[in-house]
């Protein structure tokens, strides 16, 4: 499969600085940047030259005079500083999604017939989609794979088509128009499904969801790999005092952080939690000065998280418990704690019911907790453990490393798939 060419439609080029577009890069690490080819609209990722990129710009696209000049021009990628402040992007609600839907629509009618001819040029072997709620992104894959007359590889993190409730955001009372954009998405999907042979799922829910409503397509489940090689060290329990975090806090999850943090300084007034991110409105420099067991790294790249992330820390993983954030992110599950476990440090993560909960209680992975009363009880038990001198939790590590988060085990895995169908 080393010569197979692959066609990625996604919004991100692959790049590493971007969540999404790294999500798909780890799980198809095995093609080379030679046969790799990208649509896209945001343009990041250095490694790929400028010829496999079809990029159309959304940022230009409400310019028409700039958009049309600007569309697959072959941009020289741009380097992004990590620490300067991102601007804030506008909120996403019914009526935003349906605009942008229709822009783009309008807006395909001046690259299609080019974006037909560079496909064809290429004429990739496999086309792989990452399906979101961006219907317009449904609606290209599907071209895509007429024009190739391929049928559509899935990989898919999202539970979209099935949310009923508006998960977008509720202001200026555009609330009324979500069952249209959900109409318009789910119709988008199963689109999208009659073209796909095949869709891998990171997690085991998330495949059973879709397995039942897509029957006619083959459906998989494949965890994002880890991009840390396990070095099979010796464990020694006794040796952990310190804690890590690594991420974002927005959406609750500094609420979270905050109990966990003042409940290690009561159980562990020796510990410190080493963190890397960006403050929030509840974990702020003024809760550091406070509480004094947080020692604030800033933020920093993915590469220098995975070295820290492999030194011998206890590892801090957190989501909110509001209610409604609990219903929406069930089935998340945050590519980081592939990372950690691989990393075979204990884990502790704090967080409500849901995939991340159920997979990390369920294979022995982490001390998890699923509501702000238990917190000092299980913050209580991972010490008692760490005193204990058992290797259980990191046998248990060990074990799920190899069969789902290997990176070599899950390229062959997915080439023997691809292959096969």
């Amino acid at each position: 499969m080393s010569d197979k060419t692959f066609l990625f439609i996604n919004n991100s080029d692959l790049a590493d600085t971007d969540s999404n577009g790294r999500t798909l890069r780890d799980v198809f690490e095995f093609v080379e940047n030679k046969n790799l080819y990208s649509f896209c609209i945001v343009r990041k990722n250095e490694n790929l030259d400028p010829k496999n990129v079809f990029f159309v710009d959304e940022g230009m696209i409400f310019k028409p005079g700039v958009f049309l000049k600007t569309i697959h021009s072959r941009p020289k990628t741009t380097v992004v500083d990590a620490n300067i402040e991102r601007k804030k992007k506008t909120k996403k609600n019914p009526l935003t999604c349906l605009i942008r839907n229709f822009v783009w629509d309008f807006a395909f009618l001046f690259f299609r017939k080019r974006l037909k001819k560079w496909v064809c040029d290429i004429n990739p072997d496999y086309v792989v989609f990452d399906p979101s709620d961006f219907i317009f992104m449904h609606k290209l894959a599907k071209f895509v794979s007429k024009v190739t007359n391929k049928k559509i590889i899935l990989y898919n993190t999202e539970d979209y088509f099935f949310k009923d409730w508006n998960y977008l955001h509720k202001e200026n009372g555009f609330s009324f128009l979500y069952p249209l954009f959900r109409f318009k998405l789910r119709k988008a999907y199963k689109k999208t499904f009659s073209r796909a042979k095949v869709c891998f799922h990171n997690v085991e829910g998330l495949q059973n969801l879709f397995k039942l409503e897509f029957p006619a397509t083959d459906h998989y489940l494949i965890y994002h790999p880890s991009t840390i090689i396990t070095n099979h060290k010796s464990f020694i329990s006794s040796t952990y005092k310190d804690f890590y975090y690594c991420g974002g806090l927005d959406k609750g999850r500094d609420r979270t952080f905050v109990c966990l943090a003042r409940s290690i300084k009561k159980i562990s007034p020796d510990s410190k939690i080493y963190f890397n991110g960006r403050l929030n409105k509840m974990f702020s420099e003024s809760f550091i000065n406070e509480i004094e067991n947080v020692v604030n790294l800033g933020f920093c790249s993915y590469q220098e998280v995975n070295k820290r992330v492999q030194e011998s820390r206890i590892l801090i993983s957190v989501a909110s418990l509001d209610d409604y954030d609990a219903k929406d992110k069930y089935y998340v599950f945050s590519t980081k704690l592939s990372d950690y476990v691989a990393s075979l440090n204990p884990i502790l993560h704090i967080g409500p019911e849901g995939e991340e909960y159920n997979t990390l209680k369920k294979n022995n992975l982490a001390f998890v907790c699923n509501n702000e009363k238990e917190i000092d009880k299980t913050v209580s038990e991972l010490f008692d453990y760490l005193h204990s001198s058992s290797d259980s939790m990191f046998q248990s590590q060990l074990a799920f490393y190899n069969n789902n988060l290997n990176p070599i085990r899950t390229k062959e895995r997915i080439k023997q798939i691809i292959e096969k169908e």
